[in-house]
């Protein structure tokens, strides 16, 4: 396509420059009636190119939102099966599809009429250089074999204008996409990385909130007035209800955002003076719904890291992923996407095995224990604290079995802390911690 464009784009306007130039040596009468044409040809070129950049920009957006439903279906098609909305998504879809049929329509038409009305002007033009001609030949102004010539000269002419307009239309589908990649290329990086003359490890405190408030509509704060500090190897559990800010802490640790108000250091560092690619790998992260590859369990845990089969299998072990060794091809197994073909809690078993392969400086873990049994994840929580003493640790969670043997406890409310200590002095002077206790921990006692 950019080669064919690039051989129209120069030989197009060669020609039509040079027919000009020659058919003025013919009969400058005869060309100046063509030249009266042009200005009407380019308000017309420019005008339909200028209205298909906006009708190709609004489909590309209409396609978009097509393409987005269609990620939806693909994700949810188990869902949408199980609640029997099969006609439903398909009713959406459709009304979505109708949308993209028309826009791309209404632009196909505009760029249509683009070569009638361009072969409609240039014949109306023709026809006037036949008959002011015709009428020079009988007036003995000219000869006829320079009206022949002219004429021959006027088609190429014709059909370089034609050339010339296709390359309007090509112009005009390409301009609503290179204009959508242009926006994305010339986005601002809102994580500028601050200036730091030297980087310094002073600090008593591994990880340190130091007055953390956050919001991310910057209308109602998600976190407000957020203090803690953790020493290197320390473990701190953080517990609350959905959308009490659990994850957001995480995600400001890894700086997926930043901070409206207060700080974050990590080792005496405020977060914002460390380079992303410098910050990003002293964590090892399992999110609440992470992703597992199409591909092998060792690839899934491995992660184009390069590790050995023996730290693989650590990590594994770690984990508590023995099932893996049951499986006939072992690491070799086969993942189906979002690894399908597992059970929930083998799934989290991977997911940690991945977090723990590279021996993290820190590990996050956003609930990720919620679909291991008691005993699982009990075996998991002793690994933890016999081979990862140096790693601090970010357990969050809605069991409570899974943080009370950490070194502090956070217990989150609408996104402000009502409660810090240990698990005993939280049960002492945390009424909604020991409410959530006394609900979970009450039948088992």
């Amino acid at each position: 396509m950019i080669d064919r464009m690039q051989r129209l784009g120069v030989r197009a306007p060669i020609l039509l420059l040079g027919g000009i130039i020659v058919t003025l040596t013919l009969e400058p009468i005869l060309t100046l009636i063509l030249i009266c044409i042009l200005p009407l040809l380019g308000f017309i070129v420019v005008y339909i190119s200028r209205k298909g950049v906006k009708l190709y920009t609004n489909m590309q957006r209409a396609i978009d939102k097509l393409v987005r439903k269609v990620q939806e279906n693909m994700t949810g098609i188990r869902i949408i099966k199980a609640l029997s909305k099969t006609a439903y998504e398909k009713e959406k879809f459709d009304e979505i599809n109708t949308d993209v049929v028309q826009r791309d329509q209404k632009a196909g038409i505009l760029m249509a009429l683009t070569n009638p009305v361009m072969n409609l002007l240039l014949n109306i033009g023709l026809t006037l250089v036949v008959v002011v001609g015709a009428y020079r030949v009988n007036s003995g102004i000219t000869q006829p074999g320079k009206i022949i010539a002219f004429l021959s000269y006027f088609a190429i002419i014709l059909n370089a204008l034609l050339t010339v307009t296709r390359l309007f239309v090509m112009y005009s589908k390409g301009a609503a996409s290179a204009d959508r990649i242009e926006q994305v290329l010339n986005t601002p990086e809102e994580m500028s990385v601050m200036p730091k003359k030297s980087f310094t490890s002073s600090s008593p405190y591994h990880i340190e909130f130091k007055d953390v408030n956050f919001s991310y509509n910057k209308v109602q704060d998600n976190l407000t007035h957020i203090s803690f500090a953790l020493k290197k190897g320390e473990t701190l559990g953080i517990i609350g209800a959905t959308g009490s800010g659990k994850s957001t802490i995480i995600n400001l640790l890894l700086r997926f955002y930043d901070t409206d108000s207060g700080q974050i250091l990590i080792d005496g560092n405020d977060i914002k003076t460390v380079p992303m690619e410098i910050l990003r790998t002293q964590f090892g992260v399992v999110f609440q719904n992470d992703f597992l590859f199409a591909d092998t369990i060792r690839e899934n845990i491995n992660f184009g890291r390069s590790l050995t089969d023996e730290e693989i299998k650590r990590a594994a072990e770690f984990a508590q992923a023995e099932f893996i060794e049951s499986k006939e091809d072992g690491f070799q197994h086969w993942l189906t996407v979002k690894g399908a073909n597992l059970s929930g809690g083998q799934k989290q078993r991977i997911l940690i095995a991945r977090a723990l392969a590279a021996d993290p400086s820190i590990l996050l873990l956003d609930d990720s224990s919620s679909a291991l049994d008691y005993l699982t994840d009990a075996a998991l929580r002793k690994t933890l604290h016999r081979h990862f003493k140096d790693t601090t640790t970010l357990i969050i969670a809605q069991r409570v079995s899974a943080i009370m043997d950490a070194d502090k406890i956070i217990m989150l409310e609408d996104g402000t802390i009502i409660g810090f200590g240990t698990h005993e002095e939280l049960l002492q002077t945390c009424e909604s911690y020991r409410e959530i206790y006394d609900t979970q921990m009450g039948d088992m006692e």
